[in-house]
């Protein structure tokens, strides 16, 4: 994974600026990863729904993928967060936690307009790292 140390700069550095503040409640080096994953992904999704509403742009995706360590981590496996979550959305529904916490103003069919514009995002970004 450090081959793509470049490319997740930022994310990397906040990475390993907070595994040792977070050391003691998620010791396991491995959990962590898919914590902050996880953290990065509904970030990316949270400032695309917040683009598209301030853009109005319905139907046209031109939101900016900034560069994250979940683009280039697990891509092509089970953990993969678009998958994790995905299936997450499937079984929770509007019971989804961030759903419940008021984002995507708390509706899956604005998340469902959200999520496939970025997940294309993130595959095409992940075609031209191959």
């Amino acid at each position: 994974m450090s081959e793509y140390k470049w490319f997740a700069g930022s994310s990397v550095y906040l990475s390993d600026l907070l595994r040792p503040l977070f050391n003691e409640a998620i010791p396991q080096k491995s959990r962590f990863e898919a914590v902050f994953d996880r953290f990065e992904y509904i970030f990316a999704l949270a400032q695309a729904d917040f683009y598209e509403k301030r853009r109005n742009e319905k139907g046209s995706w031109s939101f900016q993928l900034e560069h994250g360590w979940f683009v280039v981590r697990n891509r092509g496996q089970p953990q993969d967060i678009l998958n994790v979550v995905a299936q997450e959305i499937a079984k929770f529904g509007n019971s989804w936690p961030p759903l419940k916490a008021g984002l995507f103003d708390g509706n899956t069919g604005r998340l469902g307009n959200i999520k496939p514009g970025l997940d294309r995002g993130v595959g095409k970004v992940r075609e031209r790292l191959v």
